[in-house]
């Protein structure tokens, strides 16, 4: 009998940490997804504007190839380039001070860049 009861103590544990395993990384993607639309300055939009294209999204994603294609590209691309911008902010950060001063045009090419907005 211990031992069923054992079992069922470990199972129960077992669940719990799956539960809050799942938990943490739910939490994760929200993060980077916020920090995403962020980056993409699309925070600036209207809520409603903002769900609405997720669901445009969501509703085209299976029905035309040819869009989501296009998004995908335009996507990689936007990732490259906040990847590339969070490696030179790592870079810039290790820096002493005296070396993390920059003039004005090398600030404002360091600006993220905004996709282009397709349109198809």
């Amino acid at each position: 009998m211990k031992s069923k009861q054992r079992r069922m103590d470990e199972l129960d544990m077992k669940i719990q940490e799956l539960e809050q395993r799942r938990q943490l990384l739910r939490t994760q993607c929200c993060q980077e997804l916020s920090q995403l639309i962020q980056q993409a300055e699309a925070d600036a939009l209207p809520k409603d504007v903002l769900i609405g294209a997720v669901l445009y999204a969501t509703n085209q994603y299976e029905r035309r190839a040819d869009i989501v294609d296009q998004w995908r590209q335009e996507g990689s691309s936007f990732l490259r380039r906040v990847g590339k911008q969070k490696s030179r902010t790592k870079s810039t950060v290790s820096k002493p001070d005296s070396e993390n001063k920059s003039t004005a045009s090398e600030t404002s090419s360091n600006e993220p860049a905004r996709p282009e907005a397709s349109h198809g």
